[in-house]
């Protein structure tokens, strides 16, 4: 039964019967890109030159005509922007990060295993938000991600600052919040009711 297996397992059997069901046409897009661009000496070389850690749709759209920003628009789109995976070691207080690859999401790395590139803890682990800051282009950018890491590497992330845990919902608080407003809102209809009867 799925709701039997454990997270893990689960992520696996929906990443399963994704490709399952998207067959050769989830595989075709994916090579489409190297497929349709010309063919070049350089590009890995284009890639590089083009690819943003957030791509600007504005300027994409500006210079939407060359192979290399098309190229570049096509991989920055099969990654998988949900968590991030960093690197903690640090260097000057500062911290890598970048996108989870489709090979990364089938094997669970960074949301069931510590999102630090090289550690595979999958115990006590916390989603935390990071504020990137990073120059790209030579600019000063920055970008909101979402990390999940153990104790030992979330301690590594927050020496740089600009971490804070991410907060889970409080479904119960919720819950009383919406059973309040529609009780009040019954309280008015009733109250309505009365006034109507009464004349």
């Amino acid at each position: 039964d799925f709701a039997r297996l454990s997270p893990r397992a689960r992520h696996a059997a929906l990443l399963d019967a994704h490709d399952r069901f998207y067959g050769a046409n989830a595989r075709r897009a994916r090579g489409e890109a190297m497929r349709d661009a010309p063919y070049a000496r350089g590009d890995g070389d284009a890639l590089a030159r083009e690819h943003r850690f957030v791509r600007d749709e504005e300027e994409d759209e500006r210079r939407g005509d060359a192979w290399a920003v098309r190229l570049a628009r096509r991989y920055h789109e099969k990654l998988y922007k949900a968590y991030a995976v960093f690197d903690a070691t640090t260097r000057d207080g500062e911290t890598g990060a970048r996108w989870r690859t489709a090979a990364e999401v089938r094997a669970g790395k960074g949301q069931f295993t510590c999102g630090e590139k090289r550690c595979e803890t999958s115990d006590g682990l916390a989603s935390f938000e990071c504020v990137f800051a990073y120059d790209e282009g030579g600019v000063r950018k920055k970008a909101m991600m979402k990390v999940r890491a153990c104790a030992r590497c979330a301690e590594k992330l927050g020496a740089g600052g600009g971490v804070s845990r991410a907060k889970p919902k409080d479904r119960k608080r919720e819950k009383k919040d919406r059973k309040r407003k529609r009780d009040a809102e019954k309280d008015d209809a009733r109250e309505a009711l009365r006034g109507l009867l009464e004349m």
